[in-house]
Parts: C-alpha cells; structure tokens; sequence
C-alpha cells in the first residue's frame, strides 16, 4: 500500500492511507503497533484528536471501532484528505466516521458524550525541534487540566492513549498522578516502548491511561502476548526509577521534580508550556542565552542610551527620570497585559488565529475609544483602573475560561470581546494623556517617547515570555498591572499639573 504524504512545516508531517474501504484490507494497520490498545477495549466508540490523514482513524476501524469520531482543527487538512475521493476510501466521509472542525481540547469541554478509547498521535509540530523552539510552543492538550477532561468523557471501561516518545513520560505520568492521585494512578498506567521501529526512526512510546484499574488478565496478556511492545510501565511490574517511587507513593511530585535533572512536574493550564523540560529557564540554554545575550542585553542598552542622551539642557532630573519611568512602565505593562490576555483567550475560542484577530480589533478599537476619551480621565487613575482590571483578571480568567467552554463559537467570541472591551478601554488613556503633557519644560518632544515605549515593548516580551515559563500566565499578567501602578505613582512627579 503507498501512503501519500503532506509535509505541513518542516518535519511534521502526515499520510493518508491508500485504502479500498473493506475492513479486511487493513489487517496490518489492525496488526500494527499503534493498534495495541483497541485489544483491550473491543467494538470502541472512538475519539482521535488531531488525527491528520487519518492512520489511526483506520487502525480504529481495522480493529474493530464501530465508530470514530475524528477533530481536526485544520480544514485544509480535512480537505486534502477528501481531495483523494475513493483512493482514501472516501475516509472522512463514511458512515461510522464523524469529522469534526475544532481544537481538541475545546471540542472535549463542550461535549457530553463519553468514549471507550480517547487517542491522541503525535499532536504537535516538529517544525522547532531542532532549534529547540517547540519549548516555546503552548499546548493545551497536554495539560493535567486537558486530562482531567479526557477523563471525565471516558467510559467506565474507557482508556486514553497517547502516542509520543519515552522523553514524555515523566509529564504524563505526572499529570496523571496530579489529578488520580499516586495510588489510583498506579494502578491505571501502562506505558510500552514500540520494539521494531522503522529504520532510523526512535521507537515510539505508546502511554495508556484507563478510567478503571488494570485487570490481572490484562496485564498479563500485555507483558505475554503483545509482541510488539515491551513494557516500560505497569501496575505491580517494571518502572522507571523516580517514577516507580512516584506511583508507590514514596515520593510526591514536588520531590520528584526536585530530584530529576529536568522539569517533570505536572502542566498546567496557565503555563501549559508541556516541552518545556529544560533547567533553569525551561527552554534549550541556546535559545535563553541567545535571547537575554542578542535581545535583551542590546534592547537594555540602547534603553539606558536613550534616556541618558534624551534629557533636554537645563531640564530638572526629577520630571524627566520619572517621565521616562512613566512611559517604560506603560510599554512594559501593555505588551505583558496582550500577550497573557491572548493565551487565556486562545483556550476559550479555541483557535489561535480567530483569538489573535478578537483580541487586535477589540483591543485596538478600544484603545481608540479610550484614547478618544482620555481627556476626561485623571491620568493616574487610568493607570490604576488598568491596573485594577489587569489584577482582577488574572485571579479569575483561570477559573472562569474553563466555565465558558461549553458555549458554541460566536458565544465565546462574544465572552472573549466582553473581557478585553474594558481593559482595551483604560489601557488607551494613559500613554495619550501622558504625550500631552510632553515636548515643554523638563520634557522632550513626544517621538522620543514613542521610540522609549517601542524600546520597552521589545524587552517587555522578552520578560513576559521568561515569567509565563517559569512563573504562568497570571504572573506575567500581574507583572503587567504592577506595572501601571509604577506609572501612575511616576505620574504624579513627572506631570504634577495632569494629577487631579
């Protein structure tokens, strides 16, 4: 049989079975490695998230799944697979396959079904590997929130299954224990390592997660019969080191990750950074040095030039230091405010294109509004109102964005626009108010203080992006109102006539 590929970018890539449609033509996908699972749980209803050309929607129905039910977030991959018609068995368009437009993760947080087998191959792009880049790349799927979800949409005889490599054993065992509890975890886990991978190709790990506990029937039909396979992890039987300690109990997941020479703990929503294993910045030392070295360092220096050669003649130091803390903070705050509003809104719409066009217009026409109004505002206390809705939702975007997921789509655009409206507001007035009360006495003539915001943009996400790593998203939002209370407290030294 040929398999037909498409490269999406770079490395990541997949194929699309040239296939007649007859179950019994497709004995070795039945028969292959990735098919394992459907032993245990025969005549699955089926959920595969991400499922590309459709391999595993196959091996499901070769196996015996008397039905799939297939989301993809892309469309053009819907399309490429239906562009091969009967070569492809007419794959996405068969009775007992439902395809379905969404992201996983949003998909599983708004339906009520339960399924006997939740898969998830490969969902991820190895576009960055090589760079280390992917470390940067968010993932909502593989968060112990996201499975917690999948396990509450599990049938009682039902079993989630991951197909990735042995590097991603340590999170899913520890997201697993994060929401089961070591105990109960141990006693529902079997990981394998494939034995025969494909010439130059690691082997892969195959990661099973079932709602109930493993039987002794099973286990031993695992370890005697599965030939394809050897187990890495299983009840009562072999583990990893740290691991085994983990799910025995003697040791908690703060001390595992305490031990381990990389990040092992549990991911979470708010810094759903699941590649991120890296000590101590939880990125590849390459990137980290490369950007505090050629970014940041740089983007700080030309920083202090531009303030140390900006001070007009004869101007008073005390209005001018504290104007350029004002518009420093503005810059700062601003970008560190977007970039966490963005993340947590990319998990309620459920797609990072539609998010990132709700939050510009919104935030932009917003902006407008509020610049457009700015006149009538105090200056300081547009600082603190951003500042106070910065805070306010950073404790509860966590809370409330997992509450709202089960809206259709032109809800949670309607939800996401109702949060950032009034923070797009506020944050429009400050930095308007302030270029008015610019370019006379102590202080030089607005463009510089164009130039000094841009400046503290660029450092501003080069830090948001080391605090969401390291800290979440609702620190670097945090950071990001701290940062308009700095303003509005240099407010009241570098405008006095503006402060009423």
């Amino acid at each position: 049989m040929n398999w037909p590929g498409l490269f999406i970018d770079s490395d990541a890539w997949t194929g699309i079975r040239e296939w007649d449609g007859r179950i019994e033509n497709a004995r070795d996908l039945r028969d292959s490695y990735r098919a394992l699972p459907f032993r245990l749980v025969p005549n699955a209803e089926t959920l595969i998230i991400g499922p590309g050309g459709g391999p595993d929607v196959v091996a499901a129905l070769a196996s015996g799944a008397h039905k799939v039910t297939a989301v993809e977030m892309n469309p053009l991959m819907l399309k490429f697979v239906r562009h091969y018609g009967p070569r492809a068995a007419n794959l996405y368009d068969r009775p007992d396959v439902e395809t379905i437009q969404s992201e996983g993760r949003n998909f599983i947080s708004r339906t009520d079904r339960k399924f006997d087998v939740i898969l998830l191959g490969f969902v991820d792009s190895w576009a960055s590997v090589a760079s280390g880049g992917l470390s940067l790349s968010e993932n909502y799927l593989y968060t112990a929130e996201a499975f917690r979800d999948y396990y509450n949409h599990l049938t009682d005889n039902g079993m989630l299954v991951i197909l990735r490599w042995d590097s991603d054993v340590p999170r899913l065992v520890s997201n697993s224990v994060a929401n089961l509890g070591a105990t109960e975890a141990g006693q529902r886990i079997v990981t394998l390592m494939e034995k025969n991978s494909a010439p130059n190709q690691p082997a892969q790990m195959l990661f099973m997660l079932r709602k109930r506990p493993f039987t002794a029937a099973e286990l031993s039909e695992i370890r005697d019969k599965w030939t394809l396979a050897n187990p890495l992890i299983m009840p009562g039987g072999p583990a990893p080191a740290l691991i085994g300690d983990v799910l025995a109990g003697r040791m908690t997941l703060t001390q595992y990750e305490a031990e381990s020479p990389r990040f092992v703990g549990p991911v979470k929503d708010d810094s759903p950074f699941y590649f991120a294993i890296e000590r101590p910045y939880r990125m590849p030392s390459g990137i980290a040095n490369s950007l505090l070295k050629w970014l940041l360092g740089p983007s700080i220096g030309m920083l202090a030039v531009f303030a140390g050669f900006g001070r007009p003649r004869r101007a008073s130091f005390g209005p001018y230091a504290s104007s350029v803390v004002y518009f420093a903070a503005l810059g700062f705050g601003f970008i560190a405010i977007e970039l966490a509003l963005l993340q947590h809104l990319i998990l309620l719409v459920g797609h990072p294109i539609f998010t990132l066009s709700v939050l510009l217009f919104t935030l932009l026409a917003m902006g407008g509004i509020g610049s457009a109004i700015s006149q009538r505002v105090p200056l300081w206390l547009a600082c603190v109102g951003v500042a106070v809705i910065a805070g306010v939702q950073a404790i509860a975007l966590p809370h409330l964005v997992p509450a709202l997921l089960w809206l259709p789509l032109w809800a949670r655009i309607a939800c996401a626009m109702a949060l950032i409206a009034p923070l797009g507001l506020v944050m429009g007035m400050p930095f308007p108010s302030g270029l008015r009360q610019t370019g006379s006495g102590s202080l030089p003539e607005p463009p510089f203080y164009w130039g000094l915001n841009g400046i503290m943009s660029v450092i501003g996400s080069i830090v948001t992006v080391f605090v969401a790593l390291m800290l979440g998203f609702q620190a670097a939002m945090l950071v990001g109102g701290a940062c308009y209370v700095l303003a509005a407290l240099a407010s009241r030294r570098a405008f006095p006539a503006a402060v009423v």
